[in-house]
């Protein structure tokens, strides 16, 4: 596929894009009458700008699509979403407004976001409001930045309080309510003629009205208000109208108030042309904090305010450069400290573009004292002096292949040390051992096994060689920390356009043995100079003149040891913290851990960052994240185990296993039973013990047998089965009497587990037949929580997944649910043996077991979101699943443990498929089990001649009943199709054959034509009687109707044949002219229904289950076929052809208008929403899953020109755009390669699949198409 944007267009074009300036606007919905719709109207033209839109948004999709809130993120998020504390708040600015440090404000407890705020004061929004306007009157706010503000707030009776964005609640519902609305226009103007600063300040008027010139747009609405209907005087907050306040600003406005996407706006689309990913733009459109200078931080949107589009290209630019720096610590060793050798250094890292943010000298005291020696190189200490060889990951192969002994028998011999414990056991000091280790070096009997991980076999004379790890580390750190030694340090960044990192630290200072240094780099000069410079010893491995960072985080890892920059406040750390990693995480992996680099195997942090580049840098970072999160579960005390003793064994417990508990709490039981938590937790057991009958679980009926005796079947129709509640009813017993009876059968083995919590038992009592029951026990579990004086008492915890897996935290650390099976030291296994030491009343039995913790990750944050309310996206789970490209609402749905497909043809429990998996494995198998739900996903429409309300509510009514779902429904007027093109994106195919291809440009199948005519298509191009149907009309003299009426006249008569999807040829006759041969005949007629005035659709965007209804069974019984005549009579077609005058039809339905439209595959669903609704590729399900399949095997292949860098845009972010690129060409169903050799229409392909039928066909035609 060509690179279209950087070919297409003139530079005339191009220049006008720059000298245009494009932006949003809006009347507020205080504002939106007639008069103030006019004046606004007039106002922008009297100026030179361009209307090029224009129309309303009401209040309820305001609030649906949450547009207010994108909108004003900047705002919102510090209003609502983070705490003042987490806020980068210029303190001298604070301090300077307030007269009171922001440290001691912040201790004082007297700093809010408006919504705590509002709860703190107890007031609701519009009280927050007035106080707000009374500090803003007071002179007692203060601007930060854009959108960023914080007042002095002050309510009678209360002591004052500072509110960052006290104005956004009210301002919220101003667009949100029922009745509001906004009239938006976007526009477009000449950046010569006007300015984006005086469009702004003189056309529109400052934010103020009061301070607006009389005769801007606010200044006229200020001093007008009665007279053009407004009901109250405007005033900051409600001044009338809103603009964008750059072009950035304008696009983002127009990609989220109009869903224009990032592509398809001028602006939008330069941004991607100059190399911006999409991923970045739209990071940016929230307006982050940024570097906007060297050590220094603000608002995107705040740089670019009022710049005209080219500056604010220009500006864009810059802020991507510096924000994707290389940023190292760089640093002179202690034997190389000379002002010689700082100059060298100093001049040789200027030299080459290098730039110094910071410079200064650490002395020996310091560095002793505070350990920033042994932080510094803790990877290597740790394993020198903390770590015995055992506790280290050696790679076994290389060892003996180094040493030609085993490492497990080298172990077993006694002859292996770190460092410390080595120079115990040869009597040596550091010195000595590592002169020693100097020795090994020489003679190869030393190994690199990783960064910082060295073994060596040391002989000293008189005593017998040993292996010794990392036994240069002794001697290297007495070199920092003695008197009168210090380090000279420079922290400094660069452009990684202009300078990779491997070439910084491989030329620029060189490798870590001088000695094999470039002569002009820093070591190597050090090397040849040494004397010269002031060295009173030759450079070498050890003391080679200088350190620097060999990657950007060991960069963020060590300005954070050496200069104790905190993670917020650094470069790299604040980009880790934005990009969703945790302070702890960031923490943890600074001193170079081992973690899971690849399935099954280890590896350091630091050697998969090595010489990597900043953004590739933050990419492998988040890749390992995803390989390394850690298990987060909930666990519970349950009611009958409420003890102080045995929340001290179980806090200790999990301590004790290195689990981390984060919170802990009690829940009593009016909270239990008031917010049904214990029903929702075991809503998979509820479900089946009370909601759901026994014929419609999904019951194995083989194991049913194999336990029973009798078949499912004949269960069934006995009428001996129940549910729980069912079954007490049915034997007169109550929950207790269930218990116990089900007791009973556990004892006898009359029980069988279909599944996590799905169990069936034949039940017994006394006087009563036998009956099979559904999770009997549930009801008196129930009541065990919810009785009044009961309670829980819960631990949200966390481990490290490395050192304990989730199998052994709950088989070893928490025991079987059977505490009888459970192994004497886990928690329910003491719990048992220490029942009534513990203030136990009974014994522990498998129903009260003591505790209750989390089966697997995704359980966890289901408990975590329904015990403690956590949303979705404030869970480390719930969020990875976000990103993972989960939907709230499947994650939601998924929560209460349903059954899905797990294999062809089979279902089963959600939580089963994900027992017992750490965190990494639980994600993956939920993408797995996504791809094998994905739900089918069409657009379906009334066409406008059926536009009446009782075929709405056919149509409506008639796809509930198949169980289908709608998401979304609404209207699209004629207006909007016309000026959008959305019909002749919709029939992309067809028109192109009726109106823009020639025949001889068609893909016509000669066989099918001659079949069809009785002459070859060869013949029939060379006759001159072959058109499309624009041109048709011109040789024909007709217009589009009298084309319509030839072309159905060609219909009934058979003299009509389908090529495939959209593309049609007939033999159309006209009285007094000769017969010729027209494709796509019908379609002008056709697009004038869809666009004349006063016409409209009425749209549905539906999903349903694949394995409940198939796609073919959609469109042929659901829907029905394309002629309503041969329809079947309950299709929504058959219906509406048998009752169209009914149903108000004016004219009775036929092949054109035959009622509805429905997508023929999941991927012409996607193509239609997408074009129809705006939705883009990734933020479609379907298109996003195309996405990935593009990605995976469309541009994958060996030799592919885009394994390497184009421009600064990342390998990743160029498979993205191409692919989604290739899916929208494909949206409009081409002619591509289908297989020997053939070609066909992409829609033809997909027709009537399921969706992940069309997923994987959708990949192998992406592979049989792509383009080395």
């Amino acid at each position: 596929m060509g690179n279209k944007s950087s070919s297409s267009g003139s530079s005339a074009s191009k220049e006008k894009s720059l000298t245009t300036n494009s932006a949003f606007v809006f009347i507020k919905p205080h504002a939106v009458t007639k008069k103030v719709k006019a004046l606004a109207k007039a106002g922008l033209q009297k100026h030179g700008i361009r209307v090029l839109r224009e129309g309303s948004l009401r209040g309820d999709k305001i609030d649906q699509k949450k547009l207010i809130d994108q909108h004003y993120f900047a705002i919102a998020s510090k209003a609502t979403m983070q705490k003042p504390d987490q806020l980068n708040v210029p303190a001298d600015k604070f301090q300077a407004q307030f007269g009171v440090s922001w440290e001691e404000a912040l201790k004082s407890g007297k700093v809010f976001n408006a919504m705590d705020g509002c709860q703190h004061l107890g007031i609701d929004a519009q009280q927050l409001n007035i106080a707000w306007s009374k500090a803003k009157a007071a002179k007692k706010l203060i601007k930060f930045g854009g959108g960023f503000y914080c007042g002095l707030v002050e309510v009678e009776g209360k002591e004052p309080v500072y509110i960052f964005n006290g104005f956004f609640m009210a301002m919220r519902s101003k667009f949100t309510a029922p009745s509001a609305e906004i009239y938006y226009y976007l526009v477009e103007w000449d950046a010569k003629a006007l300015s984006w600063a005086d469009f702004r300040g003189k056309v529109l008027g400052p934010t103020d009205p009061a301070e607006a010139p009389a005769e801007s747009l606010r200044g006229q609405i200020l001093s007008k208000w009665e007279e053009l209907g407004l009901k109250e005087k405007p005033n900051v907050g409600d001044n009338g109208m809103h603009a964008s306040a750059s072009p950035f600003e304008g696009f983002a406005e127009r990609n989220n108030w109009l869903e224009i996407p990032v592509k398809d706006d001028p602006f939008g689309a330069r941004l991607l042309q100059r190399g911006f990913s999409e991923s970045l733009i739209r990071a940016w459109s929230v307006d982050p904090q940024v570097n906007i200078a060297p050590g220094k931080q603000g608002s995107v949107f705040d740089q670019l305010e009022d710049l005209d589009t080219a500056a604010c290209l220009e500006k864009l630019l810059e802020l991507k450069d510096r924000n994707l720096m290389n940023a190292a610590f760089v640093f002179i060793k202690p034997h190389a400290m000379t002002e010689k050798v700082k100059e060298l250094a100093k001049t040789g890292l200027q030299k080459q573009g290098i730039k110094i943010l910071k410079e200064g000298s650490l002395k020996a005291e310091t560095i002793d004292q505070k350990k920033l020696i042994d932080q510094h190189y803790y990877a290597i200490a740790s394993k020198a002096t903390i770590l015995k060889p055992d506790q280290l990951n050696v790679p076994a192969d290389k060892f003996q292949e180094q040493f030609g002994v085993s490492w497990e028998e080298a172990l077993k011999s006694g002859k292996v040390f770190n460092a410390m414990d080595g120079c115990q056991h040869l009597g040596i000091d550091a010195g000595e051992m590592d002169a020693a280790w100097s020795q090994a070096k020489a003679a190869k009997k030393l190994i690199k096994f990783g960064g910082g991980f060295y073994c060596g076999l040391v002989e000293v004379e008189g005593k017998e060689p040993v292996y010794i790890f990392n036994g240069f580390f002794m001697a290297m750190r007495s070199k920092f920390t003695k008197p009168g030694s210090s380090i000279y340090y420079f922290s400094v960044e660069w452009d990684a356009n202009a300078l990779s990192w491997a070439d910084f630290r491989g030329k620029v200072l060189g490798p870590t043995d001088p000695a094999e240094a470039p002569a002009e780099s820093l070591r190597g000069q050090i090397l040849s100079k040494w004397e010269e410079l002031g060295l009173k010893e030759k450079p070498n491995v050890g003391d080679n003149g200088m350190h620097a960072s060999a990657s950007p985080f060991e960069g963020f890892a060590e300005r954070n040891n050496w200069l104790e920059i905190p993670v917020k406040d650094d470069p790299f750390g604040a980009r880790l913290l934005q990009r969703g990693f945790s302070e702890s995480l960031i923490r943890a992996w600074s001193v170079d851990p081992q973690v899971n680099i690849a399935p099954g195997k280890q590896g350091s942090v630091f050697d998969q960052l090595e010489d990597l580049d900043t953004a590739a840098c933050s990419e492998k970072l988040l890749e390992l994240k995803d390989r390394n999160l850690m298990n987060a579960a909930f666990v519970f005390i349950k009611p009958h185990a409420m003890t102080e003793k045995v929340k001290e064994l179980a806090k200790t417990g999990l301590q004790k296993q290195g689990i981390k508990i984060l919170k802990e709490g009690s829940l009593k039981a009016g909270t239990i039973d008031q917010k049904k938590l214990i029903d929702q937790h075991y809503y998979a057991i509820a479900s089946k013990a009370t909601i759901l009958k026994p014929d419609q679980l999904n019951v194995p009926a083989d194991k049913f047998q194999e336990q029973f005796g009798v078949s499912w079947e004949e269960a069934l129709k006995s009428g001996k089965v129940f549910n729980a509640m069912d079954g007490c009813q049915h034997l007169g017993i109550d929950a207790g009497e269930m218990d116990a009876a089900w007791s009973q059968a556990k004892a006898a083995k009359k029980l069988i587990k279909f599944g996590g919590g799905f169990y069936c038992g034949l039940v017994e009592v006394e006087g009563k037949e036998p009956v099979y029951i559904f999770n009997g026990f549930f009801m008196a579990m129930r009541s065990k929580f919810t009785k009044p004086g009961s309670s829980i008492y819960y631990f949200s915890v966390e481990w490290d997944a490395n050192a304990l897996s989730w199998a052994d935290f709950r088989g070893k650390v928490l025991g079987p649910t059977d505490p009888a099976e459970a192994p004497a030291e886990s928690l329910r296994g003491q719990i048992l043996s220490k029942w009534e030491e513990l203030g136990l009343k009974e014994k522990p039995n498998v129903g009260d077991n003591g505790m209750h913790a989390s089966a697997s990750p995704f359980e966890g944050f289901a408990e975590r979101n329904n015990w403690l309310e956590i949303p979705v996206k404030d869970d480390p789970f719930g969020a990875r699943l976000l990103q993972r490209g989960f939907s709230e609402s499947l994650i939601r749905a998924w929560s209460v443990d349903p059954q899905v497909n797990i294999a062809p043809g089979k279902q089963g429990s959600v939580f089963d498929q994900l027992e017992d998996l750490d965190t990494a494995a639980c994600l993956e198998k939920l993408l797995e089990l996504k791809d094998r739900n994905l739900m089918n996903a069409a657009f379906v429409f009334i066409k406008p001649h059926a536009m009446t309300e009782k075929v709405k509510e056919l149509a409506k009514t008639g796809l509930q009943k198949q169980g289908i779902k709608i998401l979304k429904e609404g209207s699209l007027k004629a207006e909007t199709i016309d000026q959008k093109k959305l019909i002749d994106q919709h029939y992309y195919a067809i028109a192109s054959k009726a109106t823009i291809l020639k025949p001889d440009q068609l893909n016509v199948p000669a066989d099918k034509f001659q079949e069809q005519f009785g002459v070859s298509w060869e013949e029939a191009l060379k006759s001159g009687k072959v058109f499309n149907a624009m041109d048709g009309c011109q040789h024909l003299g007709i217009d589009a109707g009298e084309m319509d009426a030839a072309w159905s006249q060609a219909k009934a008569a058979k003299k009509l044949i389908k090529f495939g999807g959209g593309f049609y040829c007939g033999l159309v006759e006209v009285e007094g002219k000769e017969p010729v041969y027209i494709f796509n005949g019908f379609f002008m007629a056709m697009r004038s229904k869809f666009t004349k005035p006063g016409s409209s659709i009425y749209y549905f965007s539906v999903e349903w289950d694949a394995n409940a209804l198939s796609w073919a069974d959609f469109r042929g019984k659901v829907l029905g076929p394309t002629d309503p005549a041969e329809a079947p009579a309950e299709s929504l077609r058959g219906q509406i052809l048998s009752k169209w005058e009914e149903l108000g039809l004016k004219e009775k339905p036929n092949v054109g208008d035959n009622g509805m439209h429905a997508s023929a595959s999941p991927f012409e669903g996607f193509a239609e929403r997408n074009n129809w609704l705006s939705l883009s590729v990734q933020d479609d399900s379907f298109g996003a899953r195309c996405s990935e399949r593009f990605c995976c095997r469309r541009f994958c292949f060996p030799g592919s020109p885009l394994c390497t860098r184009d421009e600064r845009r990342t390998e990743a972010e160029m498979l993205k755009l191409m692919a989604e690129g290739q899916i929208k060409d494909w949206s409009v169903d081409p002619q591509i390669q289908i297989g020997d050799g053939k070609q066909g229409s992409v829609f033809d392909q997909l027709e009537d699949l399921n969706v992940m039928d069309c997923l994987a066909k959708v990949a192998e035609l992406a592979a049989l198409n792509h383009q080395p």
